[in-house]
């Protein structure tokens, strides 16, 4: 952050001692210093990952996400997004707007944008394919992913979905992701 100080002490010494002149110059620098401090902290300000409110329904206008949901999520929840579900919804809308076709393009673009949920497609080769996700997600989120709104599909293919909080079980594993019988946690198809 800068600060007004730092422009007076480029003054010359001989002029810095003039009261008047000192004081005139603090009122003339604090505009563009304000201005200065607020293009600084614009890209924190529209960071994805650190921006609320208006700044986030700012962001979801520019990538085509809407914070009210065009469905009635089950279970009493609100169809009006709070910022940490919008922020999950403008991320899922940003990976539907880049992405090219193609399953193995999902995964790079969902690295990216989801690094605390992993997803996993599986083409049943015939015409349908299932989900994977793997992560802690909310109730209206994995709501959001059985609408359509998160994962991309191609036209004409029927999602199915399973969601696991990590580790799920896998026979013999010991990873991040995947544990054995004792730690790892049963899928849950929807």
């Amino acid at each position: 952050m800068v600060t007004v100080n730092e422009y007076l002490d480029l003054i010359i010494p001989q002029y810095k001692t003039s009261e008047k002149f000192m004081r005139w110059n603090r009122v003339l620098f604090q505009p563009f210093v304000n201005t200065q401090n607020l293009l600084n902290s614009l890209d924190e300000y529209f960071d994805i990952n650190t921006a609320v409110g208006k700044q986030l329904d700012i962001l979801g206008d520019k990538v085509g996400a809407k914070r009210l949901l065009p469905f009635q999520p089950e279970n009493g929840l609100d169809p009006l997004l709070k910022d940490e579900d919008y922020r999950f919804l403008i991320k899922a809308t940003v990976l539907k707007n880049i992405w090219h076709g193609s399953n193995e393009g999902i995964y790079e673009i969902w690295s990216n944008l989801f690094n605390n949920i992993w997803l996993s497609l599986s083409d049943n080769q015939d015409m349908t394919i299932t989900v994977l996700i793997i992560g802690n997600i909310s109730e209206l989120q994995k709501q959001m992913v059985k609408n359509g709104l998160i994962v991309p599909k191609a036209q004409g293919v029927k999602m199915y979905y399973a969601f696991s909080i990590p580790p799920i079980y896998s026979y013999d594993q010991n990873e991040d992701y995947f544990k054995g019988h004792d730690e790892g946690n049963w899928l849950e198809f929807k």
